[in-house]
């Protein structure tokens, strides 16, 4: 599976709402012992302007499952692209050992997972259940202009959720930290900073949004 096309594709959509303008998208996260970082020159239909979307980061969620089922403890693997490469760099480290393979294309999942696995002589594993993921929640109402209003004063006060596994945005621009969720039970929009794979590392999180900002939320599991 490719996954960029899939995420510009996505973000297409989202960016007819905005007019920022970038000379770069970069995207990427960490999870267990797996990261990935890639930065794409030009504007890329958008991507980034608003932010981490939820639907990128349950896709690298999901395949960092797989990674992470094939890579021993005490190794690691990081899968990179600069802007100025157009092909992929595949760093696998472990003690005593780095092995550095270069892919011809964009960052593939799909032909990236049997290499690694290889490498750490495993077996590939089968396709991984969704993961579940985490947000921070500081606000909800009924009002969705209200919900706009206080994500931007987030912003304004430089709130920021330490510890998110998976980042988007393009570059250079003013990418949002809060984001406003769509609507779910009861009618409510909340807003929410951060995205995490580690209900823990969510929770040390909220705990530092409480110390450096005097704000109180809660850490609530993003549905499917």
């Amino acid at each position: 599976m490719r996954p960029i096309p899939a995420l510009l594709s996505l973000l297409a959509v989202t960016s007819i709402q905005t007019a920022a303008r970038a000379d770069a998208y970069s995207w990427g996260g960490s999870s267990g012992r797996f990261e990935v970082g890639v930065t794409l020159p030009g504007f890329n239909e958008g991507a980034g302007a608003l932010g981490w979307e939820e639907a990128h980061a349950r896709e690298l969620a999901r395949w960092a499952k797989r990674f992470n089922a094939v890579i021993p403890h005490g190794a690691s693997v990081v899968m990179s692209q600069r802007p100025d490469e157009d092909g992929t760099t595949l760093t696998m480290r472990q003690p005593g050992r780095v092995e550095v393979v270069l892919m011809p294309d964009g960052p593939d999942f799909d032909e990236a997972l049997p290499i690694v696995a290889a490498h750490f002589r495993a077996r590939v594993p089968d396709s991984a259940a969704p993961a579940k993921l985490y947000t921070i929640q500081l606000f909800s109402s009924r009002s969705e202009s209200s919900a706009h209003r206080f994500a931007a004063a987030l912003d304004a006060r430089g709130v920021t959720a330490a510890g998110s596994f998976f980042h988007e945005a393009c570059l250079p621009c003013s990418v949002p930290e809060a984001h406003v969720l769509p609507r779910g039970e009861g009618g409510l929009s909340r807003v929410a900073t951060g995205i995490f794979d580690r209900y823990s590392v969510a929770k040390r999180s909220l705990a530092k949004v409480r110390r450096d900002f005097g704000l109180e939320g809660f850490v609530r599991e993003l549905s499917p």
